[in-house]
């Protein structure tokens, strides 16, 4: 039957729920508070300096097999690649012009 191609649709759209959840609302936050850029490119630079291969071998040796591990290996490095670009989304729209506007218009008002 279709167990094996249910089983991989399965994982690939839980796979990317959970990549996108939490890339999306870490990359927000990463974007807006300011003191979170630090710590936040220390630990981008460490997932993505670590081979993807050793790393998913290592994590799926560490824990028992099954759907979950492969769920969260797979999403404990795909999460950070999408974090970084929604917090380059939203650091460009905080430093947009029509932002930088509207901060000196309302200065020059009061």
């Amino acid at each position: 039957g279709w167990y094996g191609t249910r089983t991989s649709i399965l994982l690939a759209f839980t796979i990317a729920f959970f990549d996108v959840g939490i890339g999306v609302i870490a990359g927000a936050l990463w974007g807006y508070v300011r003191k979170s850029d630090q710590i936040m490119t220390e630990i981008y630079n460490v997932i993505t300096n670590i081979p993807s291969t050793v790393y998913l071998i290592l994590l799926s040796y560490i824990m028992k097999p099954g759907f979950w591990t492969i769920v969260i290996a797979m999403s404990s490095r795909g999460w950070i690649t999408i974090a970084r670009f929604i917090r380059n989304k939203v650091i460009s729209l905080r430093e947009s012009e029509y932002n930088v506007a509207s901060r000196s218009h309302v200065l020059c008002v009061d």
